[in-house]
């Protein structure tokens, strides 16, 4: 195989393009820093805010099971021995002693 046609195949591939880009823009980042930086600040910042953002979504649902579940383990939970179901735990009665 002659080597034109090897240069040909390594030339029309997807990797030589990349390689091709990634030089490209390591010299466009010498050239112009401020542009990038700037842009590349507000990207960080853009999914900074995206990972709260998805991270409040997530602590929220998950508060919520949790709740339900503690409400429906409250609901079928039996009252304790010597209660009445339907009379509210009474509090002991503290006494001041007198000095």
């Amino acid at each position: 195989m002659p080597i034109t046609t090897q240069f040909k195949k390594i030339t029309k591939s997807k990797p030589f393009y990349a390689i091709a880009g990634a030089g490209n823009y390591v010299m466009d980042l010498a050239r112009n820093p401020r542009r990038y930086r700037s842009a590349a600040t507000t990207r960080i910042t853009e999914f900074y805010d995206d990972l709260a953002n998805r991270g409040r979504s997530v602590v929220g649902k998950a508060s919520r099971e949790a709740a339900r579940g503690f409400e429906d383990v409250s609901r079928s939970a039996a009252p304790l021995a010597g209660e009445a179901p339907d009379k509210e735990p009474t509090r002991a009665r503290r006494t001041a002693s007198k000095v």
